[in-house]
């Protein structure tokens, strides 16, 4: 629950994760968890699709008009290996 509310997401919330050891990408929908936790489950279909000590990228996007997206920041949080969140963590500029 904790990276849900630091990223703005929600609960049911569609996301593509990425495994970084396997190079595979799906899409899967948001379960809030224990708050502080770490966890990070992969229920149903989903849980053949990577290995517990896989690296995941999880991501949600967002649909905005041209002047929103020039304002626009992404919310980027790195974690350890026990999912916890690292502070600060890095956010790259990404408009001039």
């Amino acid at each position: 629950r904790q990276l849900m509310e630091q990223a703005g997401w929600l609960s049911g919330q569609k996301v593509q994760v990425v495994n970084v050891n396997t190079g595979g990408r799906f899409e899967t929908y948001l379960i809030e968890g224990r708050a502080g936790s770490g966890a990070a489950c992969l229920n149903g279909a989903a849980a053949r699709l990577a290995q517990v000590g896989d690296k995941l990228l999880v991501m949600a996007y967002v649909l905005l008009d041209q002047q929103e997206a020039r304002q626009f920041q992404p919310q980027i949080i790195h974690v350890d290996e026990r999912n916890q969140p690292l502070d600060p963590a890095p956010v790259p500029h990404l408009h001039a």
